[in-house]
């Protein structure tokens, strides 16, 4: 990245970080380098969305029918054997569902995520997690109920962001837990 001045534009476009195509691309809106009364803005999907096989498809209904028919013939639940089901079509439809576009601002007076506005005390602390070829910030909250907020950058920005970020909260490092690897490793 280019040192600047405050007023210094950097126009960026739509960039797929993956090299099979698969991951959501990151939009970097225009933005200026970080300086004093910073202000940076961008736009990122809300996860990576990985595409699926007609293989992954038929292994989860596959899936779906052995667990069913252990709750009809095993359990003999018909309220386990509809949850199941129901469980399995909810899978499949947010398999194909694609990401939202969200729009970030990041200021020294805290984030903006889609319009809602979220101040520094709010969270304890920060980290940067990798996604394949995406990065991302997690930012753990002071709340013990209210979940962490995974923030998807561009590469080019990630600098002034972390920078940024820095200033307000502590970097601590966050380690991925077993429920997003195995998310991770189903491509999910």
């Amino acid at each position: 990245m280019q040192p600047g001045n405050q007023g210094d534009n950097l126009q960026n476009q739509a960039v797929d970080a993956s090299p099979s195509g698969t991951d959501v691309p990151i939009a970097a809106d225009t933005y200026p380098i970080a300086a004093p009364g910073r202000v940076i803005s961008w736009q990122a999907g809300e996860y990576v969305h990985h595409e699926k096989e007609r293989k992954w498809f038929i292994l989860l209904f596959v899936g779906g029918l052995l667990l069913l028919a252990f709750a009809l013939f095993l359990f003999k639940s018909w309220t386990f054997a509809i949850l199941v089901a129901v469980m399995t079509l909810v899978l499949a439809v947010f398999a194909v569902r694609q990401p939202r576009i969200v729009s970030y601002q990041l200021t020294d007076g805290g984030i903006q995520i889609n319009g809602k506005h979220f101040v520094f005390h709010d969270f304890r602390s920060f980290g940067v997690l990798q996604d394949g070829a995406l990065y991302s910030v997690v930012l753990i909250p002071n709340k013990r109920f209210m979940p962490a907020v995974n923030l998807y950058f561009p590469d080019e920005a990630g600098d002034d962001i972390v920078a940024l970020l820095g200033t307000h909260l502590p970097m601590d490092d966050i380690e991925v837990d077993a429920v997003d690897k195995l998310m991770s490793h189903l491509r999910f």
